[in-house]
């Protein structure tokens, strides 16, 4: 996060991304498991415990489609998000020139998908590097 010359707070949305896709991912998949239990599974325990929607009738067919979607989509957006991370943080901050400058077309798309502040990383690095 910056503060410019008036002290208002900027920030990027995508910087929280990993944390958007992982709580998404958490709370879809916990709603998964107890939609499950309640359609496939009917263990007891977790009904008498108050785990379960089943007060929600049929819908609870449409909750289980929807909290299946998320669950895989928000896991691979997760996986692969934290896959690009990894991979420009060890360019970035690798000892060798020509490995960025031979993955300087993944660096810059990659820094444009995560953000602002990987943008200026890569910069600050091309300079660093003396690569144009």
């Amino acid at each position: 996060m910056k503060f410019n010359g008036k002290r208002q707070m900027t920030s990027s949305i995508r910087e929280y991304y990993r944390a958007i896709f992982l709580i998404v991912f958490a709370v879809s998949l916990v709603i998964l498991i107890i939609t499950s239990n309640d359609l496939i599974f009917r263990n007891s325990s977790m009904i008498n415990d108050g785990l379960s929607l089943q007060q929600t009738g049929n819908w609870e067919y449409w909750i289980f489609a929807v909290s299946l979607v998320l669950t895989i989509s928000f896991f691979y957006l997760f996986i692969k998000y934290s896959r690009d991370y990894n991979k420009f943080m060890s360019i970035i901050n690798g000892n060798s020139k020509q490995n960025i400058v031979k993955n300087m077309a993944d660096l810059r798309k990659i820094a444009k998908n995560l953000g602002p502040k990987y943008q200026k990383e890569l910069k600050d690095a091309m300079e660093k590097w003396k690569v144009k």
